[in-house]
């Protein structure tokens, strides 16, 4: 039986898929858990939410946009949400994650396929190449 490029490239793409959809689908909670840890922080630096965090350093963020400040322990992988309740981080912190994940899938997706469309043309070049040459050495 010849395993054909047919093949190898589903067997790929079904691997890189299967990453990519458990990779986002568990994302949210790593986000949860971040946006746990950085209340935790808020609370240890006495005070009683990550909104009167960003109170006294002067910062305002929405669910969307957090605030830019990169002291740490934020930075652009873990940035500062204004969250006035502990369920409001864990929602802001998850759907940052999520969409940094879901990011990072898409651009592996494009990655994959350019590179199979590159180890396409170059195998198919090397079958014409090679069956160019075969022919010219069996008229001669």
């Amino acid at each position: 039986m010849v395993f054909r490029w047919q093949i190898w490239f589903l067997i790929s793409f079904l691997a890189v898929a299967s990453w990519s959809l458990s990779n986002s689908m568990n994302s949210f909670g790593e986000g949860e858990a971040l946006g746990e840890a950085n209340w935790e922080y808020a609370i240890k630096q006495d005070f009683p939410s990550l909104e009167a965090f960003c109170q006294k350093k002067g910062l305002t963020s929405t669910a969307k946009d957090p605030a830019v400040y990169t002291a740490a322990p934020f930075s652009d992988e873990n940035p500062l949400f204004c969250s006035p309740t502990l369920e409001q981080a864990k929602a802001s912190y998850g759907l940052f994650v999520q969409t940094q994940a879901r990011k990072a899938s898409i651009r592996l997706t494009f990655q994959f396929i350019g590179c199979w469309i590159a180890i396409l043309l170059v195998s198919f070049g090397a079958m014409k190449f090679i069956n160019r040459n075969q022919n010219k050495k069996k008229s001669n």
